[in-house]
């Protein structure tokens, strides 16, 4: 946490979305569309209680399922070894996110499963512009973690290229972008 005069907050915050389609090729599959489609934003304006903390949904197609988190803090903020520290648009010291929290599952599309409440956790990387834009010019650039476990402890939905490591997924399509407000300062 981040003490001035002025407010208590956390450095960072996220805004974005984006999809994941072929796992093994990164590809937009146009016949069947993406496999994983998520987004929303994690700490509004640096701040932890706007919104709860913000609004994060993930819907997982081929397993039917829709992940809304609702009360979400942000656990830390930093920089993936081996890549530029920060972004530049928007300009922020930080290159990652890490957030974790509660909310809800359910199932969708013809799965009547009912999850319940969840908790959860997530990573999302800004690698820089211009984010993940298809195979064209930017793909596979930005990327995202995220398990989600119901009431008894078990992964529900699990996102990540090493499941072992927890290694965030290269994102198809899409942007994450992380901020920093007038009011953070970095965390050291």
């Amino acid at each position: 946490l981040v003490s001035s005069a002025a407010c208590t907050r956390q450095a960072c915050w996220l805004t974005g979305g984006g999809a994941k389609f072929s796992p093994v090729l990164g590809i937009l599959v146009a016949e069947r569309g993406p496999q994983h489609s998520f987004g929303g934003n994690v700490n509004p304006g640096c701040n932890p209680d706007s919104g709860e903390g913000g609004n994060w949904n993930h819907l997982a197609h081929g397993e039917k399922k829709h992940f809304q988190g609702t009360a979400i803090q942000v656990d830390r903020c930093g920089n993936v070894p081996g890549i530029p520290e920060g972004s530049e648009s928007p300009v922020t010291p930080y290159n990652f996110i890490e957030f974790s929290g509660t909310g809800t599952m359910k199932g969708i599309a013809g799965n009547k499963t009912e999850y319940g409440a969840v908790s959860f956790r997530a990573r999302a990387e800004d690698r820089n512009e211009p984010g993940s834009s298809g195979a064209k010019d930017g793909a596979l650039i930005d990327r995202y973690f995220l398990e989600v476990r119901d009431g008894s402890n078990t992964v529900v939905l699990r996102i990540a290229a090493d499941p072992v490591l927890d290694t965030p997924v290269s994102i198809t399509d899409g942007n994450l972008q992380i901020h920093i407000s007038s009011c953070a300062v970095p965390q050291q």
